[in-house]
């Protein structure tokens, strides 16, 4: 059996998620209470503790794009940074995921939006949006009570988790083909 925590790692908001053999356990949000870069120091006291507390064999990172430019690519590759060297500092294998591979193996489709990814999750592992991706809702005026935006990244971390797991396998598989 492996456990594999996922750390989708952003700016303000980083999501986690703990799987065990691509069954989905435990999931969060890590809410930045810091600015930039005190951010660092406070994502990797958050990322150790969770390391202790969920005791993963692997911890999975989405593999760094560069669709965003200037200051918010500069934090984002430093959020990887800190949370695969808190990987590593404790003796943990990594395991990096592209985005497009996540939202293929989640959602069957490489460009799946972020919506598309987090129904998928709540289909198949019987999750609730509400829990998984928590809704900002609108406080007044005509739209009071809608939703005005949601934080996806619990749900990025699970995908991440479950993409992790079955890229896993695959290696597994294909060792086990090779081997005889």
């Amino acid at each position: 059996m492996t456990r594999i925590l996922a750390i989708d790692h952003g700016s303000r908001l980083c999501g986690w998620a703990v799987a065990d053999d691509g069954a989905i356990q435990e999931f969060g949000l890590i809410r930045m209470e810091t600015v930039y870069p005190r951010t660092l120091v406070e994502l990797s006291r958050r990322v150790r503790s969770l390391l202790r507390d969920h005791e993963p064999d692997v911890v999975a990172l989405e593999r760094p794009m560069s669709l965003r430019g200037g200051h918010v690519a500069q934090v984002l590759i430093e959020h990887y940074a800190v949370c695969k060297l808190a990987a590593l500092q404790a003796g943990i294998s990594t395991q990096e995921v592209a985005p497009p591979t996540i939202k293929l193996i989640v959602a069957g489709a490489g460009n799946a939006d972020k919506q598309t990814v987090a129904e998928s999750l709540c289909i198949k592992y019987g999750l609730d949006l509400e829990d998984l991706c928590p809704a900002e809702r609108y406080k007044a005026g005509a739209r009071k009570g809608e939703v005005k935006t949601r934080a996806w990244d619990a749900s990025d971390a699970c995908a991440l988790a479950v993409a992790a797991v079955e890229m896993l396998r695959r290696e597994l598989t294909a060792n086990n083909a090779a081997n005889g």
